[in-house]
């Protein structure tokens, strides 16, 4: 999984900083592609246009010059309500009032950079949807809400907490590792694709589901999937 993030800050050199501590948080299967602007740039060039830019992660400095982190957050929100945004800063309690996501300070980057991942992470999770056509409708599932996938002969059955007997969707299971990827689905057999999120239990080589289905795990895939698990569950 992707996801582009925007530092908008008029200091470069803090930019770089905060830049530096995103990069460096390894996450297995995220991958964050970071911009750095400063605020003139980034209404002048990327947001006051025709067609403006947009990211799925905003980090915006709340002190500078031309213009100042609540005002971009707020001229932010009125084209997309749902933008992901956090502002920086180097006081500790100035921000929660202004009603973005959260704030980071440019003297703990080390603690607040990988909480403030973890919480946008934790944010997308929550409004990720897959999106599929049945009986000529388009429908969709939250992420959350997928058990695990099975093969069925040649198609792929999803079996959702909503939908106990699941339903078919004409693809293998490699083609739906690269829709549920990592860290929260992880293929552990050549029959299954499972939601660690809706995980119960890992005892004795199996699988206990969140719907009270049992998920064999082959011996030799089992070292490698319990270390998964227990990563995935540290993380939580």
């Amino acid at each position: 999984m992707e996801y582009r993030v925007i530092i908008i800050d008029d200091d470069v050199q803090d930019s770089i900083l905060i830049k530096n501590e995103i990069e460096h948080i390894y996450m297995d299967g995220i991958t964050f592609y970071v911009q750095c602007v400063t605020d003139k740039q980034f209404m002048n060039e990327m947001f006051e246009v025709e067609n403006p830019v947009f990211f799925d992660l905003y980090v915006i400095d709340i002190d500078m010059p031309y213009r100042n982190g609540v005002c971009i957050s707020n001229e932010i929100r009125k084209v997309k309500p749902n933008a992901k945004i956090y502002l920086s800063s180097n006081h500790d309690d100035l921000i929660l009032q202004f009603g973005i996501d959260g704030f980071i300070r440019k003297a703990n980057l080390k603690h607040d950079v990988p909480m403030m991942l973890y919480r946008f992470l934790q944010s997308m999770k929550a409004t990720r949807k897959y999106v599929y056509a049945y009986n000529g409708e388009v429908q969709s599932i939250d992420y959350q809400d997928v058990m695990y996938i099975e093969v069925c002969d040649n198609d792929a059955n999803i079996i959702t907490q909503k939908n106990k007997t699941g339903f078919r969707e004409r693809k293998t299971l490699k083609q739906f590792e690269k829709i549920f990827q990592q860290p929260d689905f992880i293929r552990i057999s050549k029959r299954y694709i499972v939601n660690l999120y809706n995980v119960d239990m890992l005892s004795n080589g199996t699988f206990k589901m969140k719907n009270g289905v049992s998920l064999k795990i082959p011996k030799n895939n089992l070292e490698k999937i319990r270390r998964a698990y227990i990563t995935y569950c540290l993380r939580r």
